[in-house]
């Protein structure tokens, strides 16, 4: 209970526009939760929103390493910051990733 309040301040820090606060908040939060992914995902937009984006990568590296961090939701995340639009031509009309039950696979449906 008391980590979905802070979970849910964080995401007001943000939506605030409050990144300082909110990145020191997240750090935060990370330092005492290091394998929940949700935190990493959020710092990395925080990063990405700053415009630090080495430190964003390096968020992103951490998360990927954790075991059990890939979801539909937090794949889509890193997909959205990381531009997944560009990893496919338009010239196909490339629709939305879909994943695997899994999470483990992308597959990508585009009409030639």
């Amino acid at each position: 209970m008391i980590f979905k309040f802070k979970y849910n301040k964080l995401i007001s820090l943000i939506e605030q526009n409050r990144l300082e606060e909110a990145y020191v908040f997240a750090k935060d939060l990370l330092n005492k939760n290091p394998v929940n992914p949700n935190i990493y995902i959020i710092l990395a937009e925080i990063c990405f929103r700053k415009n630090n984006l080495a430190e964003c990568r390096d968020v992103l590296l951490k998360l990927i390493l954790l075991p059990n961090w890939y979801k539909e939701k937090i794949v889509r995340k890193i997909l959205e910051l990381t531009n997944w639009k560009m990893l496919v031509s338009n010239k196909y009309f490339c629709k939305e990733p879909q994943f695997s039950p899994d999470g483990e696979k992308i597959v990508f449906c585009c009409a030639t």
